[in-house]
Order: structure tokens, then C-alpha cells, then sequence
């Protein structure tokens, strides 16, 4: 994996590390420790989503452009479910469908060696 992968293989990887903080926190009723990590939450998403979904126009991935579409409206679902403050919806959109892709996303770079 070259430099610029590793860094954003990190930065996934940080992201998915609060997605747990963050739902444990929503799960738990720790309204306090929610608050502070939903910035950052959100700063990695805005710092990751975009760079997922550029990733799809690499030849590599051109078979897949499909799944860009999923990344194009998971930032909008998340923002649906805090603005409803629908915790439960939250842990779902969040735990279940952001994180799980993640991990896919991240697992498929890595076997397929992608360079960004």
C-alpha cells in the first residue's frame, strides 16, 4: 500500500474507531460525550465521503460506480436522522450501514491494491 493509500486507509479507519464511539455513546444515553464527538464525526466524513466517492471513477472500480450512488446519499441519511434527532435511526444509519460499508470499502482497496 503506497503513502497516500495508508493515510486514507487511517483516516477510514479513525472514522469507523468514532462511529462505535458515537453510537456507544448514543446507545448508553450519553447525551454529553455524543455531543463532542459528532463534530468530529462529521469532519471525517466530509474529509472521507468524497474521497470514496472519486475513488469509483478509477478504472479499477469502474465496474462497481454503482455503489457511488450509496455514498452520494449515506451523508444525507445521516444528516436526515440528526435533524429528526432520531437516535435510533442514528445507530442504524450509522453502525449498521456506514460503518459495515466502510469496512467493505476498505477491505475491497486493500485486496485490490488501489492507489488513490
Amino acid at each position: 500500500m503506497d503513502a497516500t493509500m495508508q493515510i486514507f486507509a487511517d483516516k477510514i479507519k479513525e472514522t469507523i474507531e468514532t462511529i462505535d464511539l458515537l453510537t456507544e455513546a448514543i446507545a448508553k444515553n450519553r447525551a454529553y460525550a455524543a455531543e463532542r464527538l459528532m463534530p468530529v464525526f462529521i469532519n471525517l466524513l466530509q474529509a472521507v465521503i468524497p474521497i470514496i466517492i472519486s475513488s469509483y471513477e478509477l478504472p479499477q472500480l469502474q465496474d462497481e460506480a454503482e455503489d457511488m450512488t450509496y455514498w452520494q446519499g449515506q451523508m444525507e441519511r445521516i444528516m436526515e436522522a440528526l435533524e429528526r434527532e432520531d437516535w435510533f435511526a442514528m445507530i442504524d444509519v450509522l453502525h449498521y450501514e456506514t460503518k459495515e460499508n466502510l469496512m467493505l470499502y476498505l477491505d475491497r482497496m486493500e485486496k485490490m491494491e488501489i492507489v488513490l
